[in-house]
């Protein structure tokens, strides 16, 4: 072939490649499949539609994504999603710029879960990532997989998507995440280690005057690694360091008691929830909640721990405290016990869920102020046929603390030890239920200094037997006294 016939058919070539060329490119694009995506965000509504890995939503405001529509571009099949919303789960699967989530209820997704339908199945692979409030952008998930929070509160602010060829993807990470899962494992006196226990349930025993001796709590943060640090208060030791997730915290084998605890969380678990934590403790019983490393307990008293419970709340929850988490048992900051003895114990009041009878111990044990401050004595009491019987809670102290923020009634006393009505420790009052009329008889008011004595037990008034009747208040509200007070 010549020369000449040679460029010819170069120049021809070229020609077409000029005339055809950009239109065959531009069929080829327009052929490719793609994702289109619109969210509506709190406060702002429906943004513009956005494609192919591009952020829908916003990050960076504390703006909940409410709901999402997703369609494909140039691709047979179709694609299908579903939301999972706060304060309801999972929504029905909806398809092809369709919506998923709600406008104008203010609530959140949190998750989301897209998959494709038909051909589209077959020749492609979606993928997907959120951004979630308070954590940031979770790994990538792929056909289906969950994307976002459940069971955190946690709402979800923004989404990228992505439609690729099979076997031309990325690569997936950990794109869901869960409230963590908190466990609490006691060794106890006599016993050893127990099983974990879940959350809110009590670890060691009540009722069996066992100690515990140590403990180990298992909590990882959302994304894996330490969520917990604890540390033990030990008899003979004191407070011990800080543990993390899956370590000892206590000792074994040397049967030493604990005495009190420290707990919080680290991380983003730490910046989300908060930790709640009561502990059981012999005399006591269940002590109030403490949060965020607070101590719960006791100290000063040598009294023994013998069970615990612990919880993680969302942060902003309110929570009840139920009552002092610590009592220091040393110094004026505590309560002295009301009585010291060997067989003393409490047993349920009339009013539901407050104990205030101190049983099991003989007439004429010695009663005890709680704090410094004021007790008002007096005699409750009517006449019968010219008889003085006692009556209602026979003789009675009422106690108020020096800064009036605590008083105290001990009732059906045998006997004061600071009035002017001197009454024989081993004397027994009549009772009589016929009594009309009541009166009340005051015997002076006293100053009085934490651990004085101030009367003994007794069965005066309307009692069933030597016991001793004991209520507690705080800032004017009824507690449940053996959150407060040791009675041995």
């Amino acid at each position: 072939m010549s020369n000449l016939k040679k460029s010819g058919m170069f120049i021809v070539f070229a020609l077409v490649c000029i005339l055809f060329g950009g239109s065959f490119t531009q069929t080829t694009k327009a052929a490719a499949a793609s994702v289109e995506y619109q969210a509506h965000i709190e406060n702002e509504g429906w943004k513009p539609y956005q494609r192919d890995g591009a952020t829908a939503g916003s990050t960076g405001k504390s703006l909940s994504l409410q709901a999402l529509k997703i369609r494909l571009k140039n691709a047979s099949g179709g694609i299908t999603y579903q939301a999972h919303l706060s304060n309801i789960g999972w929504s029905s699967w909806v398809s092809n710029d369709a919506q998923a989530g709600t406008v104008g209820q203010n609530r959140p997704i949190e998750a989301i879960r897209i998959k494709l339908t038909g051909t589209a199945a077959q020749q492609y692979d979606i993928y997907y990532r959120v951004h979630v409030g308070g954590i940031g952008w979770l790994g990538w998930a792929k056909n289906g997989a969950d994307a976002g929070s459940s069971g955190c509160s946690l709402r979800m602010e923004a989404i990228q998507i992505k439609i690729l060829a099979k076997n031309n993807g990325i690569g997936t990470s950990k794109s869901f995440i869960t409230k963590p899962t908190l466990t609490v494992q006691a060794h106890v006196g006599g016993v050893g280690w127990q099983n974990p226990k879940a959350e809110n349930e009590v670890s060691g025993t009540t009722g069996a005057s066992r100690r515990m001796e140590a403990m180990i709590l298992r909590c990882a943060d959302f994304l894996g690694g330490n969520g917990i640090q604890y540390r033990a208060h030990v008899q003979n030791i004191g407070w011990q360091g800080w543990c993390n997730s899956g370590d000892c915290s206590g000792t074994t084998g040397r049967s030493l008691q604990m005495e009190a605890v420290q707990i919080r969380l680290t991380g983003l678990l730490g910046s989300l929830y908060d930790v709640y934590y009561r502990v059981h403790c012999d005399s006591y019983g269940w002590l109030g909640w403490a949060c965020n490393g607070e101590s719960a307990g006791t100290s000063g008293g040598s009294i023994r721990m013998e069970a615990i419970q612990v919880k993680l709340i969302r942060k902003g929850t309110s929570v009840s405290r139920e009552g002092r988490a610590h009592l220091e048992l040393t110094g004026g900051t505590g309560y002295a016990k009301p009585v010291s003895y060997a067989g003393a114990k409490w047993s349920a009041g009339k009013e539901a869920g407050c104990q205030h009878d101190i049983q099991g111990m003989p007439i004429g044990t010695p009663v005890y102020a709680i704090a410094d401050g004021t007790i008002n004595c007096q005699q409750k009491f009517a006449y019968r046929n010219g008889i003085k019987y006692l009556v209602s809670y026979g003789n009675v102290i009422y106690f108020t603390s020096s800064d009036g923020k605590t008083t105290a009634t001990y009732a059906h006393l045998n006997g004061f030890s600071k009035c002017n009505v001197q009454i024989p420790a081993s004397y027994t009052w009549q009772k009589s239920a016929n009594a009309v009329k009541t009166y009340t008889l005051g015997l002076g008011s006293y100053s009085v200094r934490r651990g004085d004595l101030i009367g003994y037990v007794g069965t005066t008034g309307n009692s069933t037997g030597p016991h001793l009747h004991f209520e507690l208040r705080i800032n004017g509200s009824r507690v449940n006294p053996p959150s407060y007070v040791a009675i041995k």
